[in-house]
């Protein structure tokens, strides 16, 4: 006896493409506002205070400061 074939005829599998695309260009807008931001950090010039007193350092080359604590650390 033959049995009937259900079901084995199946439509062409696609894959759904729209998320993807949105992924990409969120991406693609990130990047392009990161980039933009670090062009105007790399912009600026900062000027370092000076002191208007300090003290030189004692010690001789080569010796070396440990500080311990009262807890030993």
């Amino acid at each position: 006896m033959r049995r009937a074939a259900h079901g084995l005829h199946h439509e062409p599998f696609e894959i759904n493409m729209t998320p993807m695309i949105d992924c990409v260009f969120q991406l693609l807008i990130f990047f392009m506002i990161a980039t933009q931001f670090s062009q105007l950090e790399v912009d600026k010039t900062v000027t370092l205070p000076e002191a208007s007193a300090s003290k030189a350092d004692q010690r001789s080359p080569g010796t070396t400061l440990v500080n311990v604590r009262q807890d030993g650390q």
